[in-house]
Parts: structure tokens; sequence; C-alpha cells
């Protein structure tokens, strides 16, 4: 009798088989509901560059279970990562002047907040997030 005519095929996974996890954008933001001490999950968040070059078309993005956005989807125009790259070559005053707007309205839902959205504009030194220092990450409270 042939001791391996009834075993089971074993298959192991390989790294080709993982799943491929995208980088990083070079601005992220996590989010926390003090509320109800939880992450805040499926919030509608915008990013938009004002500076240099004058505003770009919104990022848009959506909170995940924990609270975070790593990547950003590009309606029109470059990428955030392609911002960040020409930033480092294209000559400006050395800061860009970025916005974010959370949609708390939507999160907290009617009547459950004073505010229906928050903007939080932020610098980001040229040279910081891809091709620089690594990230840039926002960090919000809600209450």
């Amino acid at each position: 009798m042939d001791p391996c005519a009834n075993t089971s095929e074993i298959i192991v996974p390989t790294l080709s088989d993982a799943p491929i996890s995208k980088p990083k954008d070079p601005i992220t933001c996590h989010v926390l509901d003090l509320t109800s001490g939880l992450p805040a999950a499926n919030i509608a968040v915008s990013l938009t560059l004002l500076r240099p070059r004058g505003s770009s078309a919104p990022f848009l993005a959506v909170t995940n279970s924990d609270g975070r956005i790593s990547n950003w989807n590009a309606q029109d125009g470059p990428s955030l990562i392609s911002i960040f790259e020409k930033s480092h070559v294209e000559p400006s005053d050395g800061r860009m002047v970025w916005e974010l707007v959370f949609q708390t309205g939507e999160y907290f839902g009617e009547g459950g907040t004073f505010f229906p959205e928050v903007r939080v504009r932020f610098f980001v030194e040229v040279g910081e997030g891809k091709d620089g220092q690594g990230e840039n990450k926002v960090q919000g409270i809600l209450s």
C-alpha cells in the first residue's frame, strides 16, 4: 500500500499570492471619536493643495474602520505622489499649503453636531513626504 496515495495536496502560499498593498501617500490622516472612544470610521474627507500653483482638484477618501486614510483618490489632475515629486524640482517659497475637509455632519447625522464640516489648513515644507522625509500625518479628534 502506498502511504502517499491518500494524502491531500498541500498548497503553500507564496509571496506572489499575497495581496499587493499600495504604499502610503505623502499625506495621511487618523481620526478618533471621543464620543464613542473609537476610531472615526466612514468619514468622507477631501484634501486640496491651495498653494503653490493654485488649488488642485480635490483628492477624496473615506476613513477606514481604524479611522485612517492612507491613500487618496485623485479625481482630475496629477496624483498626490506626483505633486510631491514635482515639489522637489519646481521652484517655490518652500511651503505647500493644504486643506483637509472632514464631513462631520454626515458622520454624526442630522442634528448630531454643531459643525457640518471641519476644515484644517496646514503647511508641508518642500522636501517632506515622498522622496523626502516620509509621510505627513494629520491627526484629528472629534468630540
